[in-house]
């Protein structure tokens, strides 16, 4: 009986310790969820009338896809140009496949589909292609990064698959290999009613196009798209980043971008009126839609803070196309091409990522407020042996100091016997795996394979010795004593 209350005793002091050890932090208030902090924080800096234009909007880390804010995120819209962005996936991954013949050098022939495309969407989103002509792959690039180009889109993806519809079917394997399951129906973004109201395509050039269609995601799947895009291939934000570029054919022909938060950003006044040069932004793209009686813009931008504070954003605006005219200020801007909104609901954003901070949750981090961490040795010259969790990750969050964390320990059993380490064993050694929990907020990523914990490794701080021989013969016999007891205690 005393054995038990003894061994219950030593249980509850351990459990106590351990419970300190892992708590480092403590926090009384209840936190807000991202969604909550958009419209606390968020939406008062904005006024009500471009508020009521909001469809719906993501904020991610660029480098590990964390969501830092987020509204109507699964909310679906016609992203027209933002289409794109695919399409620039796709081109990369085949520029950096290793087996094949198709890098920026190479020379893409435009069919006379592409011809057509050129001729109805004529000088804003089209780079002017003519048939048989041969087309430098980088200048379709740049023409499709720097102002949505058309035609380029569609000679790329028949350069690629053959046709467009062929390109459009790997498009949605590949966006259902990244977790994306809405559906497109095209390369370019736009109304496949309105390419066949053109006569750019005939049933013998492509039988299977859908009518009624448009290519809708939600800002979600847009933020991942853009995520996997930049992670993958950053590259491409040399190519978003351009502010213009001069046409390969056409001399004294420059074409400008869209982006309105461009640095430096040179643009014609009839096409872009509202320029704000934000500056650590490179892109990504621009789009816009009619559905029914609204127009959608959308906007994704990549913006670095400085050289460790990377951000995409997805903003989508909608307005109705019908009304002539929107007056703002002493402007009048038609409302048929509105890019203000988008842009500056994104500037409100940016700035309000200010006030966010990167958490570095590190061994010294998570043990600031404790002792040094230890575990119990097995048959060791010291009863215990100091352990450290190595390297380090992050977080963002607006207030680090209420940040609370859990830690649980997935131990590497060929170590431990019984909980125990098994000497000898050298300092540095890997002997398992920390999961730490932010406890008291959301932490949440883009991708759906990224666990909310984050992981490490747990490595010894010191060598963990052998006991000699005289101890290691007490361990012995204090063990025989304390099994011969046990086998007495379980007879009664």
């Amino acid at each position: 009986m005393i054995k038990k209350v003894v061994a219950l005793f030593i249980i509850t002091s351990i459990s106590l310790m351990i419970a300190s050890m892992h708590d480092v932090h403590s926090l009384e208030t209840k936190a807000q969820t991202s969604d909550d902090l958009w419209k606390t924080e968020i939406l008062s800096s904005i006024e009500d009338s471009h508020y009521e234009q909001l469809v719906s909007a993501i904020v991610i880390d660029a480098n590990t896809g964390q969501i830092l804010l987020q509204t109507n995120e699964d909310t679906e819209f016609p992203v027209g140009g933002l289409t794109k962005l695919m399409l620039l996936y796709i081109t990369f991954e085949e520029i950096n496949k290793m087996d094949n013949d198709f890098y920026l050098g190479s020379k893409v022939t435009a069919s006379s589909i592409v011809r057509k495309y050129s001729e109805q969407f004529t000088y804003w989103n089209a780079m002017d292609m003519y048939k048989d002509v041969d087309y430098n792959l980088q200048s379709l690039i740049e023409s499709i990064a720097v102002y949505s180009a058309n035609d380029a889109s569609v000679a790329i993806a028949e350069h690629l698959k053959g046709s467009e519809n062929k390109f459009v079917n790997y498009m949605n394997e590949r966006a259902l290999l990244m977790g994306i399951d809405s559906t497109f129906y095209n390369v370019t973004g736009l109304n496949n009613n309105e390419v066949l109201n053109r006569d750019i395509y005939n049933e013998l050039d492509e039988p299977e196009i859908e009518k009624d269609v448009l290519n809708e995601l939600s800002a979600k799947e847009v933020a991942l798209l853009s995520y996997k895009l930049v992670k993958d291939f950053p590259e491409v934000i040399s190519y978003t980043a351009l502010d213009e570029v001069q046409h390969p054919k056409i001399q004294n022909r420059i074409d400008y971008s869209s982006n309105g938060l461009l640095d430096d950003l040179k643009n014609e006044p009839n096409i872009l009126p509202y320029p704000f040069e934000y500056p650590g932004v490179f892109g990504l793209m621009t789009g816009q839609m009619d559905k029914g009686e609204d127009t959608y813009y959308s906007y994704v931008n990549y913006y670095e803070q400085d050289a460790d504070n990377k951000f995409i954003t997805v903003v989508c605006t909608k307005s109705n196309h019908l009304e002539e005219e929107l007056s703002r200020g002493d402007q009048i801007v038609r409302d048929d091409y509105d890019p203000y909104d988008r842009f500056r609901i994104t500037t409100e954003i940016l700035d309000y990522l200010k006030n966010y901070e990167k958490v570095i949750i590190n061994n010294d981090r998570l043990t600031e407020n404790s002792e040094t961490l230890s575990i119990p040795v097995y048959k060791g010259k010291s009863k215990s042996v100091k352990y450290e969790i190595s390297g380090e990750q992050y977080v963002y969050y607006d207030n680090p100091d209420q940040l609370e964390f859990s830690i649980s320990i997935k131990q590497d059993d060929q170590f431990f016997n019984k909980n125990k380490l098994i000497a000898p064993l050298e300092k540095g050694t890997t002997i398992g795996q920390a999961n730490i929990k932010v406890k008291n907020i959301d932490i949440n990523y883009i991708t759906e394979n990224q666990e909310e914990n984050l992981t490490y490794d747990i490595v010894l701080s010191e060598d963990v010795n052998r006991a000699n021989i005289f101890k290691l013969i007490g361990i012995e016999i204090s063990e025989t004593i304390t099994n011969f007891v046990d086998w007495i205690i379980s007879l009664f």
